[in-house]
Protein backbone atom coordinates (compact mmCIF):
# COMPACT_ATOMS: atom_id res chain seq x y z
CA UNK A 1 0.00 0.00 0.00
CA UNK A 2 1.29 3.45 -0.86
CA UNK A 3 2.40 5.53 2.18
CA UNK A 4 0.38 8.54 3.19
CA UNK A 5 2.06 11.88 3.98
CA UNK A 6 1.25 13.77 7.15
CA UNK A 7 1.12 17.52 7.26
CA UNK A 8 4.06 19.43 8.76
CA UNK A 9 2.52 20.11 12.15
CA UNK A 10 3.85 19.62 15.63
CA UNK A 11 3.33 16.17 17.01
CA UNK A 12 1.62 17.45 20.15
CA UNK A 13 -0.87 19.85 18.50
CA UNK A 14 -4.52 18.87 18.20
CA UNK A 15 -7.04 19.67 15.52
CA UNK A 16 -10.83 19.66 15.46
CA UNK A 17 -12.85 17.91 12.80
CA UNK A 18 -14.98 20.28 10.77
CA UNK A 19 -17.66 17.56 10.38
CA UNK A 20 -18.12 16.12 13.90
CA UNK A 21 -15.99 18.63 15.97
CA UNK A 22 -14.03 15.78 17.52
CA UNK A 23 -10.54 16.71 18.83
CA UNK A 24 -7.95 14.51 17.16
CA UNK A 25 -4.25 14.06 17.78
CA UNK A 26 -1.87 16.08 15.69
CA UNK A 27 -0.39 12.90 14.21
CA UNK A 28 -3.76 11.73 12.82
CA UNK A 29 -4.33 12.64 9.17
CA UNK A 30 -8.01 11.62 9.40
CA UNK A 31 -10.69 11.99 12.06
CA UNK A 32 -10.98 8.98 14.32
CA UNK A 33 -14.78 9.26 14.52
CA UNK A 34 -15.96 10.07 10.99
CA UNK A 35 -12.80 9.35 8.96
CA UNK A 36 -12.81 12.84 7.38
CA UNK A 37 -9.42 14.17 6.21
CA UNK A 38 -7.71 16.82 8.32
CA UNK A 39 -8.24 20.27 6.76
CA UNK A 40 -5.28 22.33 5.64
CA UNK A 41 -4.19 25.45 7.57
CA UNK A 42 -5.16 27.77 4.73
CA UNK A 43 -8.59 26.23 4.17
CA UNK A 44 -11.48 28.26 5.52
CA UNK A 45 -13.32 26.86 8.52
CA UNK A 46 -16.67 26.58 6.75
CA UNK A 47 -15.40 25.12 3.52
CA UNK A 48 -16.13 21.50 2.59
CA UNK A 49 -13.29 19.15 3.58
CA UNK A 50 -11.40 17.80 0.59
CA UNK A 51 -11.54 14.13 -0.22
CA UNK A 52 -8.52 12.00 0.61
CA UNK A 53 -6.16 11.44 -2.27
CA UNK A 54 -3.32 9.03 -2.87
CA UNK A 55 0.09 10.57 -3.45
CA UNK A 56 1.84 9.75 -6.71
CA UNK A 57 4.17 6.77 -6.62
CA UNK A 58 7.19 8.95 -7.51
CA UNK A 59 7.24 10.79 -4.18
CA UNK A 60 9.45 8.39 -2.24
CA UNK A 61 12.30 10.66 -1.08
CA UNK A 62 10.09 13.14 0.81
CA UNK A 63 10.00 13.02 4.60
CA UNK A 64 6.88 11.10 5.59
CA UNK A 65 5.47 8.88 8.30
CA UNK A 66 3.88 5.62 7.22
CA UNK A 67 0.60 4.72 8.92
CA UNK A 68 -1.82 1.95 8.22
CA UNK A 69 -4.74 3.09 6.21
CA UNK A 70 -6.91 0.18 7.36
CA UNK A 71 -9.84 1.03 9.64
CA UNK A 72 -9.40 -2.28 11.41
CA UNK A 73 -5.84 -1.51 12.58
CA UNK A 74 -5.93 -1.72 16.42
CA UNK A 75 -3.39 1.08 16.79
CA UNK A 76 -5.59 3.54 14.95
CA UNK A 77 -8.82 2.33 16.53
CA UNK A 78 -7.42 2.90 20.04
CA UNK A 79 -5.94 6.29 19.12
CA UNK A 80 -2.32 5.46 20.01
CA UNK A 81 0.36 7.75 18.66
CA UNK A 82 3.16 6.45 16.52
CA UNK A 83 6.64 7.99 16.64
CA UNK A 84 7.91 9.17 13.26
CA UNK A 85 10.83 7.36 11.77
CA UNK A 86 13.37 8.76 9.37
CA UNK A 87 13.64 7.46 5.84
CA UNK A 88 17.19 6.24 6.54
CA UNK A 89 16.07 4.04 9.45
CA UNK A 90 13.29 2.71 7.35
CA UNK A 91 15.59 1.92 4.47
CA UNK A 92 17.96 0.12 6.89
CA UNK A 93 15.12 -2.02 8.21
CA UNK A 94 14.03 -2.82 4.68
CA UNK A 95 17.55 -3.95 3.82
CA UNK A 96 17.82 -6.13 6.94
CA UNK A 97 14.51 -7.92 6.27
CA UNK A 98 14.41 -9.75 2.95
CA UNK A 99 11.26 -9.35 0.92
CA UNK A 100 8.50 -11.88 1.59
CA UNK A 101 8.13 -12.71 -2.06
CA UNK A 102 11.78 -13.75 -2.20
CA UNK A 103 11.66 -15.57 1.14
CA UNK A 104 8.74 -17.92 0.38
CA UNK A 105 10.27 -19.81 -2.58
CA UNK A 106 13.48 -20.42 -0.63
CA UNK A 107 11.56 -21.85 2.35
CA UNK A 108 9.44 -24.06 0.12
CA UNK A 109 12.54 -25.47 -1.56
CA UNK A 110 14.13 -26.21 1.82
CA UNK A 111 10.95 -27.97 3.02
CA UNK A 112 10.84 -30.11 -0.09
CA UNK A 113 14.48 -31.12 0.31
CA UNK A 114 13.87 -32.02 3.95
CA UNK A 115 10.83 -34.17 3.06
CA UNK A 116 12.84 -36.03 0.42
CA UNK A 117 15.61 -36.72 2.93
CA UNK A 118 13.10 -37.98 5.53
CA UNK A 119 11.48 -40.30 3.05
CA UNK A 120 14.80 -41.73 1.95
CA UNK A 121 15.95 -42.27 5.52
CA UNK A 122 12.62 -43.74 6.71
CA UNK A 123 12.03 -47.54 6.78
CA UNK A 124 10.39 -49.16 3.75
CA UNK A 125 7.07 -49.68 5.60
CA UNK A 126 6.72 -45.98 6.40
CA UNK A 127 7.69 -44.94 2.89
CA UNK A 128 4.97 -47.12 1.35
CA UNK A 129 2.30 -45.92 3.77
CA UNK A 130 1.58 -42.72 1.88
CA UNK A 131 1.47 -44.43 -1.49
CA UNK A 132 -0.89 -47.05 -0.10
CA UNK A 133 -3.21 -44.37 1.29
CA UNK A 134 -3.06 -42.34 -1.91
CA UNK A 135 -3.90 -45.33 -4.10
CA UNK A 136 -6.46 -46.91 -1.77
CA UNK A 137 -9.20 -46.66 -4.37
CA UNK A 138 -7.07 -48.33 -7.01
CA UNK A 139 -6.06 -51.04 -4.55
CA UNK A 140 -9.71 -51.76 -3.73
CA UNK A 141 -10.52 -52.11 -7.39
CA UNK A 142 -7.61 -54.51 -7.87
CA UNK A 143 -8.64 -56.48 -4.78
CA UNK A 144 -12.27 -56.70 -5.94
CA UNK A 145 -11.17 -58.44 -9.10
CA UNK A 146 -10.12 -61.45 -7.05
CA UNK A 147 -13.76 -62.26 -6.06
CA UNK A 148 -16.53 -63.79 -8.15
CA UNK A 149 -19.28 -61.64 -9.59
CA UNK A 150 -22.86 -62.96 -9.33
CA UNK A 151 -24.95 -61.12 -11.91
CA UNK A 152 -28.71 -61.28 -11.46
CA UNK A 153 -28.78 -62.41 -7.83
CA UNK A 154 -32.03 -63.97 -6.63
CA UNK A 155 -33.40 -63.78 -3.11
CA UNK A 156 -35.74 -65.92 -1.07
CA UNK A 157 -37.32 -64.81 2.22
CA UNK A 158 -37.55 -67.39 4.98
CA UNK A 159 -41.17 -68.07 6.05
CA UNK A 160 -40.18 -68.57 9.70
CA UNK A 161 -37.39 -66.05 10.36
CA UNK A 162 -36.24 -62.67 9.07
CA UNK A 163 -33.37 -64.12 7.07
CA UNK A 164 -32.92 -63.70 3.32
CA UNK A 165 -31.22 -66.50 1.37
CA UNK A 166 -29.11 -65.90 -1.73
CA UNK A 167 -29.33 -67.76 -5.04
CA UNK A 168 -27.62 -67.39 -8.38
CA UNK A 169 -29.32 -66.31 -11.55
CA UNK A 170 -30.03 -69.96 -12.40
CA UNK A 171 -31.52 -70.68 -8.97
CA UNK A 172 -28.49 -72.43 -7.48
CA UNK A 173 -28.26 -71.83 -3.71
CA UNK A 174 -25.14 -70.01 -2.55
CA UNK A 175 -25.43 -71.29 1.04
CA UNK A 176 -25.41 -67.72 2.32
CA UNK A 177 -28.03 -65.68 4.13
CA UNK A 178 -28.36 -62.36 5.92
CA UNK A 179 -30.87 -60.22 7.78
CA UNK A 180 -31.79 -56.83 6.28
CA UNK A 181 -31.29 -55.13 9.64
CA UNK A 182 -27.63 -56.18 9.75
CA UNK A 183 -26.98 -54.76 6.29
CA UNK A 184 -28.62 -51.48 7.28
CA UNK A 185 -26.25 -51.37 10.26
CA UNK A 186 -23.29 -52.06 7.90
CA UNK A 187 -22.69 -55.48 9.42
CA UNK A 188 -21.52 -57.79 6.61
CA UNK A 189 -19.96 -60.46 8.80
CA UNK A 190 -22.52 -63.15 7.91
CA UNK A 191 -21.89 -62.86 4.17
CA UNK A 192 -18.77 -64.01 2.33
CA UNK A 193 -16.22 -61.42 1.28
CA UNK A 194 -17.37 -61.76 -2.32
CA UNK A 195 -20.49 -59.76 -1.36
CA UNK A 196 -18.89 -57.25 0.98
CA UNK A 197 -15.76 -56.53 -1.12
CA UNK A 198 -17.00 -56.95 -4.66
CA UNK A 199 -18.77 -53.78 -5.76
CA UNK A 200 -21.27 -55.41 -8.16
CA UNK A 201 -22.47 -57.93 -5.57
CA UNK A 202 -22.60 -55.34 -2.81
CA UNK A 203 -24.79 -53.01 -4.87
CA UNK A 204 -27.32 -55.79 -5.52
CA UNK A 205 -27.62 -56.61 -1.82
CA UNK A 206 -27.93 -52.96 -0.80
CA UNK A 207 -30.60 -52.35 -3.43
CA UNK A 208 -32.59 -55.33 -2.20
CA UNK A 209 -32.39 -54.19 1.43
CA UNK A 210 -33.57 -50.72 0.46
CA UNK A 211 -36.60 -52.08 -1.41
CA UNK A 212 -37.37 -54.61 1.31
CA UNK A 213 -37.30 -51.99 4.07
CA UNK A 214 -39.75 -49.84 2.12
CA UNK A 215 -42.42 -52.55 2.04
CA UNK A 216 -45.26 -52.77 4.52
CA UNK A 217 -45.24 -55.64 7.01
CA UNK A 218 -48.16 -57.31 5.23
CA UNK A 219 -46.35 -57.40 1.88
CA UNK A 220 -43.19 -58.72 3.51
CA UNK A 221 -45.24 -61.51 5.05
CA UNK A 222 -46.75 -62.39 1.68
CA UNK A 223 -43.31 -62.77 0.14
CA UNK A 224 -42.15 -64.88 3.09
CA UNK A 225 -45.11 -67.21 2.85
CA UNK A 226 -44.80 -67.60 -0.90
CA UNK A 227 -41.34 -69.22 -0.83
CA UNK A 228 -40.57 -67.80 -4.29
CA UNK A 229 -37.23 -66.69 -5.73
CA UNK A 230 -37.24 -63.09 -6.92
CA UNK A 231 -34.71 -60.52 -8.08
CA UNK A 232 -36.38 -57.67 -6.18
CA UNK A 233 -39.34 -57.41 -3.75
CA UNK A 234 -41.33 -55.38 -6.25
CA UNK A 235 -40.99 -58.05 -8.94
CA UNK A 236 -41.86 -60.70 -6.38
CA UNK A 237 -45.12 -58.97 -5.49
CA UNK A 238 -45.97 -58.60 -9.17
CA UNK A 239 -45.41 -62.33 -9.68
CA UNK A 240 -47.68 -63.12 -6.74
CA UNK A 241 -50.41 -60.83 -8.05
CA UNK A 242 -50.22 -62.45 -11.49
CA UNK A 243 -50.40 -65.95 -10.00
CA UNK A 244 -53.52 -65.20 -7.97
CA UNK A 245 -56.94 -65.77 -9.43
CA UNK A 246 -58.66 -62.53 -10.41
CA UNK A 247 -61.29 -61.82 -7.81
CA UNK A 248 -63.58 -58.85 -7.33
CA UNK A 249 -66.54 -58.69 -5.02
CA UNK A 250 -68.65 -55.97 -3.45
CA UNK A 251 -69.54 -58.23 -0.52
CA UNK A 252 -67.49 -58.09 2.62
CA UNK A 253 -67.58 -61.80 3.51
CA UNK A 254 -68.34 -65.09 1.79
CA UNK A 255 -71.61 -66.54 3.10
CA UNK A 256 -72.75 -70.14 3.13
CA UNK A 257 -75.41 -69.31 0.58
CA UNK A 258 -72.69 -68.15 -1.83
CA UNK A 259 -70.80 -71.42 -1.28
CA UNK A 260 -73.94 -73.46 -1.84
CA UNK A 261 -74.75 -71.60 -5.06
CA UNK A 262 -71.21 -72.14 -6.43
CA UNK A 263 -71.30 -75.87 -5.46
CA UNK A 264 -74.66 -76.47 -7.16
CA UNK A 265 -73.47 -74.76 -10.33
CA UNK A 266 -70.26 -76.83 -10.40
CA UNK A 267 -72.14 -80.07 -9.74
CA UNK A 268 -74.42 -79.41 -12.70
CA UNK A 269 -71.43 -78.79 -14.95
CA UNK A 270 -69.62 -81.96 -13.82
CA UNK A 271 -72.75 -84.09 -13.82
CA UNK A 272 -72.26 -84.93 -10.16
CA UNK A 273 -74.04 -84.18 -6.92
CA UNK A 274 -73.66 -82.21 -3.69
CA UNK A 275 -73.15 -83.19 -0.09
CA UNK A 276 -73.45 -81.41 3.25
CA UNK A 277 -70.14 -81.18 5.08
CA UNK A 278 -70.46 -80.69 8.83
CA UNK A 279 -68.11 -80.68 11.78
CA UNK A 280 -69.14 -83.00 14.58
CA UNK A 281 -69.34 -81.19 17.89
CA UNK A 282 -67.42 -82.64 20.82
CA UNK A 283 -70.30 -82.42 23.30
CA UNK A 284 -72.76 -83.85 20.77
CA UNK A 285 -70.52 -86.86 20.30
CA UNK A 286 -70.18 -87.47 24.04
CA UNK A 287 -73.95 -87.19 24.47
CA UNK A 288 -74.55 -89.73 21.74
CA UNK A 289 -72.03 -92.16 23.25
CA UNK A 290 -73.55 -91.79 26.71
CA UNK A 291 -77.07 -92.54 25.44
CA UNK A 292 -78.38 -96.04 24.97
CA UNK A 293 -76.99 -97.89 22.02
CA UNK A 294 -79.47 -98.47 19.20
CA UNK A 295 -79.97 -101.90 17.61
CA UNK A 296 -77.28 -103.19 15.28
CA UNK A 297 -79.47 -102.77 12.22
CA UNK A 298 -79.96 -99.06 12.92
CA UNK A 299 -76.42 -98.21 14.11
CA UNK A 300 -75.01 -97.42 10.65
CA UNK A 301 -77.83 -95.04 9.80
CA UNK A 302 -77.64 -93.24 13.15
CA UNK A 303 -73.87 -92.65 12.86
CA UNK A 304 -74.20 -91.06 9.43
CA UNK A 305 -76.98 -88.68 10.47
CA UNK A 306 -75.74 -87.89 13.96
CA UNK A 307 -74.05 -84.58 13.18
CA UNK A 308 -76.65 -83.20 10.77
CA UNK A 309 -79.84 -83.74 12.79
CA UNK A 310 -78.84 -81.67 15.83
CA UNK A 311 -78.60 -78.36 13.93
CA UNK A 312 -80.14 -77.01 10.72
CA UNK A 313 -78.04 -77.69 7.62
CA UNK A 314 -77.61 -73.98 6.87
CA UNK A 315 -75.94 -73.45 10.25
CA UNK A 316 -74.01 -76.69 10.69
CA UNK A 317 -71.88 -76.93 7.54
CA UNK A 318 -71.25 -76.15 3.88
CA UNK A 319 -72.69 -77.62 0.73
CA UNK A 320 -69.85 -79.22 -1.28
CA UNK A 321 -69.91 -80.41 -4.88
CA UNK A 322 -68.96 -83.98 -5.80
CA UNK A 323 -68.14 -85.07 -9.37
CA UNK A 324 -69.58 -88.08 -11.17
CA UNK A 325 -66.85 -90.35 -9.78
CA UNK A 326 -67.59 -89.37 -6.18
CA UNK A 327 -64.47 -87.21 -5.75
CA UNK A 328 -65.18 -84.10 -3.64
CA UNK A 329 -64.38 -80.69 -5.12
CA UNK A 330 -62.63 -77.91 -3.20
CA UNK A 331 -64.89 -75.30 -1.61
CA UNK A 332 -62.48 -72.53 -2.64
CA UNK A 333 -61.21 -73.34 -6.14
CA UNK A 334 -63.60 -76.19 -7.16
CA UNK A 335 -60.70 -78.55 -7.94
CA UNK A 336 -60.43 -82.21 -6.95
CA UNK A 337 -59.62 -82.92 -3.31
CA UNK A 338 -58.07 -85.89 -1.60
CA UNK A 339 -60.37 -88.78 -0.82
CA UNK A 340 -58.48 -89.90 2.28
CA UNK A 341 -60.02 -88.87 5.58
CA UNK A 342 -63.44 -87.75 6.67
CA UNK A 343 -65.77 -85.35 4.92
CA UNK A 344 -64.58 -82.41 7.06
CA UNK A 345 -60.95 -83.13 6.19
CA UNK A 346 -61.61 -83.23 2.42
CA UNK A 347 -63.15 -79.77 2.03
CA UNK A 348 -60.07 -78.21 0.42
CA UNK A 349 -57.42 -79.34 -2.01
CA UNK A 350 -54.53 -77.57 -0.25
CA UNK A 351 -53.67 -75.55 2.83
CA UNK A 352 -53.49 -72.40 0.70
CA UNK A 353 -57.10 -72.78 -0.41
CA UNK A 354 -58.18 -73.43 3.16
CA UNK A 355 -56.54 -70.26 4.44
CA UNK A 356 -57.94 -68.20 1.57
CA UNK A 357 -61.44 -69.54 2.22
CA UNK A 358 -61.23 -68.76 5.93
CA UNK A 359 -60.03 -65.23 5.22
CA UNK A 360 -62.98 -64.63 2.92
CA UNK A 361 -65.63 -66.17 5.19
CA UNK A 362 -64.54 -65.62 8.83
CA UNK A 363 -64.03 -62.21 10.41
CA UNK A 364 -62.41 -63.74 13.50
CA UNK A 365 -59.79 -65.58 11.45
CA UNK A 366 -59.15 -62.48 9.34
CA UNK A 367 -58.47 -60.33 12.43
CA UNK A 368 -56.16 -62.96 13.90
CA UNK A 369 -54.08 -63.20 10.71
CA UNK A 370 -53.79 -59.41 10.35
CA UNK A 371 -52.81 -59.11 14.02
CA UNK A 372 -50.14 -61.78 13.55
CA UNK A 373 -48.55 -59.90 10.66
CA UNK A 374 -48.83 -56.24 11.69
CA UNK A 375 -48.67 -56.72 15.48
CA UNK A 376 -51.64 -54.40 16.07
CA UNK A 377 -49.87 -51.24 14.87
CA UNK A 378 -52.00 -48.66 13.07
CA UNK A 379 -50.66 -48.29 9.54
CA UNK A 380 -51.76 -44.66 9.34
CA UNK A 381 -50.74 -43.01 12.64
CA UNK A 382 -48.31 -45.64 13.97
CA UNK A 383 -50.14 -46.12 17.30
CA UNK A 384 -49.55 -49.52 18.94
CA UNK A 385 -53.25 -49.88 19.45
CA UNK A 386 -53.41 -53.57 20.36
CA UNK A 387 -50.80 -53.10 23.06
CA UNK A 388 -52.86 -50.18 24.36
CA UNK A 389 -55.95 -52.41 24.45
CA UNK A 390 -54.13 -55.00 26.55
CA UNK A 391 -52.91 -52.34 29.00
CA UNK A 392 -56.37 -50.80 29.36
CA UNK A 393 -58.02 -54.17 29.77
CA UNK A 394 -55.62 -55.25 32.52
CA UNK A 395 -55.62 -51.88 34.29
CA UNK A 396 -58.02 -51.05 37.17
CA UNK A 397 -61.23 -49.29 36.07
CA UNK A 398 -60.26 -46.04 37.84
CA UNK A 399 -57.07 -45.72 35.77
CA UNK A 400 -58.50 -46.52 32.32
CA UNK A 401 -59.79 -43.01 31.71
CA UNK A 402 -56.39 -41.49 32.40
CA UNK A 403 -54.69 -43.97 30.06
CA UNK A 404 -57.09 -43.22 27.19
CA UNK A 405 -56.94 -39.44 27.58
CA UNK A 406 -53.19 -39.43 26.90
CA UNK A 407 -53.51 -41.25 23.55
CA UNK A 408 -54.73 -40.56 20.05
CA UNK A 409 -58.05 -42.27 20.86
CA UNK A 410 -59.07 -39.36 23.11
CA UNK A 411 -60.66 -37.76 20.00
CA UNK A 412 -63.50 -40.26 20.11
CA UNK A 413 -66.91 -39.36 21.46
CA UNK A 414 -67.65 -39.55 25.18
CA UNK A 415 -70.12 -42.35 24.59
CA UNK A 416 -67.52 -44.55 22.91
CA UNK A 417 -64.89 -43.71 25.54
CA UNK A 418 -67.28 -44.66 28.33
CA UNK A 419 -67.94 -48.01 26.67
CA UNK A 420 -64.19 -48.64 26.32
CA UNK A 421 -63.63 -47.72 29.97
CA UNK A 422 -66.44 -49.90 31.35
CA UNK A 423 -65.83 -53.00 29.21
CA UNK A 424 -62.77 -52.83 26.92
CA UNK A 425 -63.19 -54.89 23.74
CA UNK A 426 -60.59 -55.36 21.04
CA UNK A 427 -63.01 -54.29 18.32
CA UNK A 428 -63.46 -50.88 19.94
CA UNK A 429 -59.72 -50.09 19.68
CA UNK A 430 -58.78 -51.18 16.13
CA UNK A 431 -60.36 -52.49 12.94
CA UNK A 432 -59.25 -54.37 9.85
CA UNK A 433 -59.57 -52.03 6.89
CA UNK A 434 -59.76 -52.89 3.19
CA UNK A 435 -57.12 -50.97 1.25
CA UNK A 436 -59.19 -51.28 -1.88
CA UNK A 437 -62.69 -50.42 -0.66
CA UNK A 438 -65.40 -53.06 -0.65
CA UNK A 439 -67.70 -50.94 -2.82
CA UNK A 440 -64.92 -50.86 -5.46
CA UNK A 441 -64.61 -54.65 -5.57
CA UNK A 442 -62.20 -55.18 -2.68
CA UNK A 443 -64.42 -57.50 -0.65
CA UNK A 444 -63.62 -61.16 0.10
CA UNK A 445 -59.94 -60.41 -0.47
CA UNK A 446 -56.61 -61.84 0.64
CA UNK A 447 -54.19 -60.46 3.20
CA UNK A 448 -52.61 -58.17 0.62
CA UNK A 449 -55.68 -55.91 0.64
CA UNK A 450 -56.01 -55.69 4.44
CA UNK A 451 -54.42 -53.34 6.96
CA UNK A 452 -54.71 -52.39 10.63
CA UNK A 453 -56.26 -49.04 11.52
CA UNK A 454 -57.11 -47.59 14.89
CA UNK A 455 -60.70 -46.54 15.48
CA UNK A 456 -59.98 -42.83 14.91
CA UNK A 457 -58.12 -43.38 11.62
CA UNK A 458 -60.68 -45.94 10.45
CA UNK A 459 -63.52 -43.51 11.14
CA UNK A 460 -61.77 -40.73 9.19
CA UNK A 461 -61.09 -43.02 6.22
CA UNK A 462 -64.67 -44.30 6.21
CA UNK A 463 -65.97 -40.72 6.13
CA UNK A 464 -63.67 -39.91 3.23
CA UNK A 465 -64.82 -42.98 1.29
CA UNK A 466 -68.46 -42.08 1.96
CA UNK A 467 -67.84 -38.63 0.51
CA UNK A 468 -66.21 -40.16 -2.58
CA UNK A 469 -69.11 -42.57 -3.06
CA UNK A 470 -71.59 -39.71 -2.79
CA UNK A 471 -69.74 -37.74 -5.45
CA UNK A 472 -69.66 -40.81 -7.71
CA UNK A 473 -73.40 -41.32 -7.37
CA UNK A 474 -74.06 -37.66 -8.14
CA UNK A 475 -71.86 -37.77 -11.23
CA UNK A 476 -73.53 -40.97 -12.47
CA UNK A 477 -76.98 -39.51 -11.92
CA UNK A 478 -75.98 -36.30 -13.70
CA UNK A 479 -74.64 -38.25 -16.66
CA UNK A 480 -77.95 -40.11 -17.02
CA UNK A 481 -80.05 -36.95 -16.89
CA UNK A 482 -77.83 -34.90 -19.18
CA UNK A 483 -78.72 -35.15 -22.87
CA UNK A 484 -76.26 -35.96 -25.60
CA UNK A 485 -75.73 -32.82 -27.69
CA UNK A 486 -73.34 -34.44 -30.17
CA UNK A 487 -76.23 -35.05 -32.58
CA UNK A 488 -76.52 -31.31 -33.08
CA UNK A 489 -72.92 -31.14 -34.33
CA UNK A 490 -72.42 -31.19 -38.11
CA UNK A 491 -69.31 -31.09 -40.25
CA UNK A 492 -68.83 -28.19 -42.60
Amino acid sequence: MNPRKLLETGPTSEWSCVSCTYSNSGLMPFCEMCNVKRPSATAPSGSEPPRPHTPPPGEKNEACIVLSGSDSDPELSRGKTQTPRSPRCKQGEDEDEPPKDKQKPEEEEEDKRQQIKDKQSAPPDLRTEETAAAGAHDADDDEDDAYTVYPGLQFCASPYTDRIYLYTKDGTPLSSSFTPLDIRLTNWDELPEAFSRRRENRIQVLRFVQDWSGLAAMKQKLLQRSGRLFHSPTLGLQQLAAAQRPHSSTRRYLSKDDVAEASLSKAQQEGGSVRLVTKEAFFTKRKSLASEKPPASESAVSESCETTEDQPPSESGFLQAVDSDGVPLCLSCQQHCSTTGGAWDTRFCSHKCQEEFQLRSSQTYMRSRVLEVEKGVCQRCGLQVHELFLKVRDAPPDRRKEMLESTWLAQMSLKQLNVMIRAPVEGDFWQVDHIRPVYSGGGQCSLENLQTLCTVCHKARTAQQAKERSQEKKSVAASKVASDISRFFFRK
